[in-house]
């Protein structure tokens, strides 16, 4: 806003609140400065750029914030049994995918079947254009039919089916702007 604070720096604390419903957050301030604490300082303040209608980027000298939209570096399509295919769009090549939990995040989260691990594959896209599986859960996942066994590495192409517990996963090369995850 356009207040001016009285302080140097400010120091922000995240913690849980089990009194809060899901959703909402409590924002209080503390007036303590002798508890050891992450700092983060502010960047340095650089020029903008702001797009110009020629093609070359001028620096500009109002406040403005450049927002620059990222490309996901691939899709997975995925779908339950033979219910409706959801597409994820991963943001970084390398993804985990599994069941997920509170205190197992992942990227693309796999419900409603307890025979898939927390966190059951890694899938990376290698710079030749294919990509790397591993299985780190505790069953086994399917490539093609055949087995891929915990602790296994294998590569993969954006053909072949992928099957981890009762779900069928496809990789695909064309990559939306979507959001992460379509459904």
């Amino acid at each position: 806003g356009e207040k001016v604070l009285k302080t140097d720096r400010i120091t922000i604390t995240l913690g849980a609140d089990g009194a809060l419903e899901k959703g909402q957050v409590r924002v209080q301030e503390v007036w303590d400065d002798d508890s050891p604490r992450t700092e983060v300082s502010p960047r340095k303040q650089r020029p903008l750029l702001e797009p110009v209608v020629d093609g070359a980027p001028e620096v500009g000298g109002d406040e403005r914030t450049m927002i620059l939209l990222r490309r996901p570096r691939f899709n997975v399509e995925y779908r339950l049994g033979s219910g409706e295919a959801k597409t994820f769009a991963a943001p970084r090549n390398r993804i985990e995918i599994g069941r997920g939990s509170k205190d197992f995040v992942v990227d693309l989260k796999l419900d409603g079947d307890q025979e898939i691990s927390r966190r059951h594959l890694l899938l990376e896209r290698l710079g030749t254009g294919g990509f790397r599986l591993e299985c780190i859960g505790r069953n086994p996942i399917e490539v093609d039919g055949v087995a891929v066994q915990p602790g296994e590495v294998v590569e993969v192409e954006p053909a072949q089916t992928i099957r981890v517990g009762l779900y069928q996963l496809r990789i695909l090369l064309s990559v939306t702007n979507e959001g992460k995850e379509s459904k």
